[in-house]
């Protein structure tokens, strides 16, 4: 078995800027494209699933599990993650520990078990012969997890070791506690500790499982050769034994971002480390994916610092003053909260300058009208990328996904490009007066010997060091 931890030891920032850069969901309407029609089914225990046919002798099994580190505060940060990988050690009842791991090597399979942000997703993938096989394996890890001490205590061992490696990359570091001090320990904002880590016991675990591997709370997607009442069919026998259960959403309190914002203001958040370069990050809330602004957004970020080279950041730091070894910014649309944050990596005798430059060019979004050739551009942009993301029918299958976990309208797919049509040069404007009103986060990981430049630009709070 492939134990497809995708993250791997790519440094932690670069993920998230390759997932919050993914593109939205392709409209249908573009010439000459068609995407593999969406059919839905619920089963009897509330369980929502989604399938999409292939082509290829093959199905591909994910469920979708509503509970991820935006579910978690200071108190429960890193139990999502602890608990996947356990349950990848673990296995289930039927299958445990090596079982697992060979049934599925047995089918040239690939199983992967994996938290992020909203959910914990288990997949695999096999050939199509195998998909009854795969459908039990599945359904028993979902309804009768085998967890364990001894596993358990592999998994912590595993989890702390992560903890400390991440503390070698000081743009991790920054975008952390960037997210820490913007939502309050909560959500985006809750960050594990080994000693969190270490303090967590089987019978949280068990909670966790009890609590949100429910039928309500998961959605199964399924990408196969084998044909819709086929496969529901089968689906339906395995997935029965899952206890019914309702959606549990995640909360998200803007009053309390807003309170942030407000303590953040003419702050700068220094957290020292003995390197010749400094990191610093930006942030503020964003709204909900399901907000009509996310459109303008989309388009005053990549405007802003989104857009490679011809960006106002990458252009005004990096190009014309070669102060900058990476700048960017993001903006990151979920169902309950979004967030944007910019990035940038400079010369510690320069952080105080870019910080400037930064804040400049961010606050110039909500004071004058961006140009309309600018916002051609981006339009083009957007537009001309989102086919590169529905290449593959498991791709389609992840953006039905998304749609379903976000409840977006129907419409959502047909109807995006004309909605980024429509943005025009005062949506921009007033849309990032909304976001960006309340003021930012700043924070800079970097050497102490940078509180007097800092000093020029804002008041400096040292944070502790978490190492």
């Amino acid at each position: 078995m492939k134990r497809n931890k995708s993250y791997g030891r790519i440094p932690k920032w670069i993920v998230f800027f390759a997932l919050v850069l993914a593109a939205a969901p392709l409209s249908p309407s573009i010439r000459g494209l068609e995407l593999p029609p969406l059919v839905r089914h619920a089963f009897d225990n509330g369980m929502r699933v989604l399938y999409v046919n292939d082509d290829l002798p093959q199905t591909t099994l994910i469920a979708m599990v509503g509970y991820g580190r935006l579910h978690e505060n200071r108190e429960t940060a890193g139990l999502s993650s602890l608990l996947a990988e356990t349950l990848d050690l673990a296995g289930s009842k039927k299958y445990p520990g090596k079982a697992l791991r060979e049934a599925v090597e047995s089918m040239g399979g690939r199983l992967s078990i994996e938290s992020s942000w909203e959910s914990t997703v288990i997949s695999i993938k096999v050939l199509s012969r195998f998909t009854g096989r795969a459908l039990d394996i599945l359904s028993d890890l979902i309804s009768d997890p085998n967890l364990n001490r001894g596993d358990l205590e592999t998994a912590r061992s595993i989890q702390i070791d992560d903890l400390r490696r991440k503390y070698d990359d000081p743009a991790t570091i920054a975008f952390e506690k960037a997210r820490e001090t913007l939502f309050n320990g909560k959500g985006y904002g809750s960050l594990p500790t080994v000693r969190g880590m270490s303090s967590y016991r089987l019978e949280d675990l068990e909670r966790v499982w009890r609590e949100y591997f429910t039928a309500g709370n998961i959605i199964l997607g399924i990408n196969s050769s084998q044909g819709p009442e086929e496969m529901m069919t089968a689906a339906a026998s395995c997935f029965s034994r899952v206890r019914k259960g309702v959606r549990m959403d995640y909360a998200a309190d803007e009053e309390e971002i807003r309170r942030s914002l407000e303590k953040a203001r003419g702050v700068i958040y220094l957290y020292p480390r003995d390197i010749p370069q400094a990191t610093i990050v930006m942030a503020t809330g964003a709204p909900s994916i399901n907000d009509e602004g996310t459109y303008s957004l989309s388009l005053m970020n990549y405007i802003l610092g989104e857009g490679s080279f011809n960006s106002r950041l990458m252009s005004e730091i990096r190009v014309k003053r070669g102060l900058a070894y990476a700048v960017q910014s993001v903006m990151r649309f979920r169902y309950a909260t979004g967030v944007f944050m910019a990035f940038a990596q400079t010369e510690n005798s320069s952080v105080a300058e870019v910080l400037g430059l930064m804040e400049e060019n961010i606050g110039a979004m909500t004071k004058d009208a961006v140009p309309e050739r600018d916002l051609n551009w981006a339009k083009k942009a957007v537009r001309n990328s989102y086919i590169f993301n529905f290449d593959t029918t498991m791709n389609v299958l992840g953006n039905y996904l998304d749609a379903e976990y976000n409840r977006l309208p129907d419409d959502y797919f047909t109807a995006y490009l004309d909605r980024i049509e429509a943005v025009s040069q005062d949506d921009i404007l007033r849309r990032s007066g909304r976001v960006f009103s309340g003021g930012l986060v700043r924070v800079v990981v970097g050497s102490e010997e940078l509180v007097k430049p800092l000093s020029s630009v804002g008041t400096v709070v040292l944070l502790p060091k978490e190492e």
